[in-house]
């Protein structure tokens, strides 16, 4: 699953959070609650630590122990962050500036903030804005429809970010484990003076926040089958019979969901979206929803096989209590297939100092081209791009031979179909793998080695372009290879990052004449 692809789609980001909530509900066996409106921070980590608290307080109450219960409100955690926020000294204040224009959260790199200065002069209307609760903003719990009704309009909702999760977890002495989508999951701990008094789980993605509640046991398919229940409110698709009774006809273990029959319809329902039994019989349920004896046999059947040719959906130990045959499950699958075979080769490329150089890369260079702003005067690099070449025109009785360097410019006029056919022979700077979807159609080349470029192929805007290259002694079809691979810039104005920059790590440093082996084509925007 491309999740690029995903948030590109209208609603992409809501779709992907869905599938988050699905698969940490069914792997922790906890229930993951939606907040009015959907996807607040505040509300969520309000209620998760709500949930702790309570927690606390029953397993107390269990022990013989007198625990007072403390109920906490999103105001309170407000409260605590500003007030910690002002009692900063003022260097301390500038790294949470700092650390807040790089957390992808932070409502000054959404704004676009473009330095810690401009962060520390908005910095009271920051923290006059965190003072308005996340009911403030809304008229119906359902949407965020309304701004306070005040004489200051510049009031905006703030959102909750990882700096303010670490701040909040000191003040409460609560461990904060945040579950993300494609990535590995965040977990912000107290200080170890103060100690851990809590531990609160939420998921996250794309900016949608939800609690991970208390503990959702399973229901046995023998409690609900041909059982009377009364369906939730949140049906997606299927709102119009929201809240109305249903009878549930029998259960798919593997996709794990229910056939409800309702009036004159049958539709799938989750077992989550069931708000309660209404009605069951206590012995026996009527024989025309027991399930069928052939369907226990095929069940017997499939776990017999199992032991031969492995599980199947639904019998795989490992997954033991997680449908694994359910869309949401093949979708994650697929998504965390995709991500591990991405990691590994790239480790490997780093290992063997490769340029991971691929035509889906470009492919997608390409189509984010459109959207970028020009490059800012002061940054641009004027670069010559040269490369070792060894010249032989095809069909010339001579031997000549002459050695140099050669522009990329030169070397595709000499291989213009007008010129007639010529094979210009270079050697390689550095070493070239493809990757094995791409073997029939990319060249493979080793740092030394001879290969003619024969033909050209399609040119890029960024300049690169196809070659139609054989390497030397070899019989067999030409096949392309990426100008990038073969080429080297070199540098005509110096160039050093400045120290003022967010990240000035991530640059390097040039001087004139340096040769610089391009590795990478960026596909993100300058700022």
């Amino acid at each position: 699953m491309d999740l690029a692809l995903l948030r590109s789609r209208r609603g992409g980001d809501r779709v992907a959070f869905d599938l988050l909530k699905r698969w940490i509900s069914n792997a922790f066996l906890r229930e993951v609650r939606d907040t009015a409106p959907a996807g607040c921070p505040w509300q969520s980590l309000t209620r998760a630590l709500e949930e702790s608290r309570r927690r606390r307080w029953r397993e107390a109450r269990s022990e013989g122990t007198d625990l007072e219960f403390d109920p906490i409100t999103e105001a309170d955690l407000r409260k605590s962050l500003v007030h910690a926020y002002k009692e900063m000294p003022e260097a301390v204040l500038r790294v949470v500036a700092e650390a807040k224009l790089k957390d992808e959260l932070s409502i000054f790199q959404l704004g676009h903030f473009p330095n810690t200065t401009e962060v520390l002069e908005h910095w009271k209307w920051y923290l006059y804005c965190l003072t308005f609760e996340s009911r403030e903003f809304t008229s119906n719990g359902l949407h965020w429809d309304k701004y306070p009704d005040l004489s200051y309009p510049c009031i905006v909702r703030v959102p909750l970010d990882y700096v303010d999760l670490q701040i909040l977890a000191r003040i409460f002495k609560v461990q904060i484990t945040v579950s993300r989508l494609g990535r590995e999951a965040l977990r912000l701990l107290p200080s170890e003076a103060d100690g851990c008094e809590e531990i609160v789980h939420l998921v996250m993605h794309g900016g949608l926040w939800a609690p991970v509640l208390g503990s959702r046991p399973p229901l046995r398919e023998a409690d609900f089958v041909g059982a009377v229940v009364q369906l939730g409110h949140d049906l997606h698709c299927f709102e119009a019979f929201a809240e109305k009774t249903a009878c549930i006809l029998d259960f798919d273990e593997v996709q794990d969901f229910c056939r409800a029959c309702v009036g004159r319809h049958i539709i799938p329902v989750q077992r989550e979206r069931i708000c309660k039994i209404v009605a069951c019989d206590g012995t026996q349920h009527h024989p025309r929803y027991r399930i069928p004896q052939a369907e226990l046999m095929r069940r017997e059947s499939r776990r017999l096989r199992a032991a031969l040719d492995g599980p199947g959906p639904g019998d795989a130990p490992s997954f033991h209590g997680i449908p694994d045959g359910s869309l949401e499950f093949q979708v994650l699958l697929d998504l965390v297939t995709q991500l591990v075979c991405e990691r590994l080769c790239t480790t490997r490329w780093k290992i063997e100092g490769e340029p991971p150089a691929k035509l889906d890369d470009y492919a997608r260079y390409l189509d984010k081209l459109a959207d970028l702003a020009p490059l800012p005067p002061v940054e641009v690099l004027e670069v010559q791009l040269t490369q070792p070449y060894l010249q032989r025109m095809k069909g010339s009785s001579c031997e000549d031979i002459s050695e140099g360097r050669r522009s990329l410019e030169e070397v595709v006029q000499m291989l213009e179909p007008s010129k007639g056919p010529s094979t210009v022979w270079i050697r390689c700077p550095s070493s070239f793998r493809p990757l094995a979807s791409q073997r029939n159609s990319l060249l493979s080349c080793e740092a030394g080695d001879w290969i003619g470029l024969m033909g050209l192929g399609r040119e890029y805007p960024d300049g690169s372009r196809l070659l139609l290259a054989k390497p030397a002694g070899l019989k067999g079809m030409p096949l392309w290879i990426l100008s990038d691979v073969i080429s080297r810039f070199s540098v005509r104005e110096e160039f050093a990052p400045s120290p003022e920059w967010p990240y000035p790590q991530e640059f390097l440093t040039l001087k004139n004449g340096d040769l610089v082996q391009v590795t990478d084509r960026p596909n993100g925007q300058w700022q």
